[in-house]
Formats: C-alpha cells, sequence, structure tokens
C-alpha cells in the first residue's frame, strides 16, 4: 500500500490497530484502546502487543490478542521486564495482562474483516499468494524460526 499512514511508525501501528480496535466495537461492543507504541489494551490491561518490520517497500506487522491466559505458567515463564510502558505501573503479570472476551474464531473473523473490507489495500495478486504461501512453509512455520534466540 502507498497509504501515508503507513510511512512512519507510530502512525502505522496506530492506523493498523485502530482498524481492528473499530471492527472489534463495531462487532462485538468491546472498546479496546491503544497504548505505548504498539499495545491494545481493554478494561486497562494489555491484551495485546505487536511489531513490526520495515524496509523502503515493504511493512510487515504481526501481533497478538490473548482470548485465554494461563498466568501461572506466564509468571513461572516470564520475568517482570525491566523497561516497562508506563501504563504498566509495576503491576504483575496477572494484573496487567488480560483477554478478550471473544472465542477465537470470532477474533479471525473480525481481524479478516479489519483488512480485507478496505478500499485503500489493493487486491493481492496470485503471485503474491503464492509467494506468502512459499514464505509461510518453508520459513515461518519452522521451528528454527519461530524458536530461534
Amino acid at each position: 500500500s502507498t497509504n501515508t499512514e503507513l510511512k512512519n511508525i507510530r502512525d502505522s501501528y496506530r492506523y493498523i490497530l485502530g482498524k481492528l480496535a473499530n471492527v472489534i466495537y463495531q462487532e462485538h461492543n468491546i472498546s479496546l484502546e491503544i497504548r505505548g507504541i504498539s499495545d491494545l489494551v481493554y478494561m486497562d490491561k494489555k491484551i495485546g502487543g505487536n511489531a513490526q518490520r520495515r524496509n523502503s517497500r515493504v511493512l510487515l506487522h504481526h501481533g497478538t490478542i490473548l482470548y485465554d491466559v494461563n498466568y501461572e505458567l506466564m509468571e513461572t515463564t516470564l520475568k517482570i521486564p525491566i523497561d516497562q510502558p508506563v501504563y504498566r505501573m509495576n503491576r504483575q503479570h496477572r494484573d496487567f495482562v488480560g483477554i478478550i472476551p471473544v472465542a477465537r474464531e470470532q477474533i479471525i473473523k473480525s481481524i479478516i474483516k479489519a483488512f480485507t473490507d478496505n478500499p485503500n489495500f489493493s487486491n493481492i495478486t496470485d503471485d503474491e499468494v503464492v509467494g506468502i504461501q512459499k514464505l509461510a512453509n518453508e520459513k515461518y512455520s519452522k521451528d528454527e524460526w519461530n524458536f530461534r534466540r
């Protein structure tokens, strides 16, 4: 896309997360906030984090949305980060992290709707679909990629 909203890092997070938050509100009557640079927050708890990889031609945006969480496992495996967003206010994981009260399948449908109902995004060509599938199969679905340090 050549949208000017995507050229600046902060603006691109606001644009992408704003689209998702709008659809979640329209379809589920749930108000999400964007806090920090890239966090999705529901009822003062972080329910999603996002990141981007970019170069001069491509923006890859990826993120999480928590619909279920095991707080005991989280607290035994994750340390409290030294660098924290201001809104965390030094809260423990179970007081800072929350879930969105929407079923996984409905979240997936909302994500798809947020990014396919937009006339500003161009249609993906068949060649691009083949390339995406190839990358997913040969790189991003491999343990070597997902569990590297």
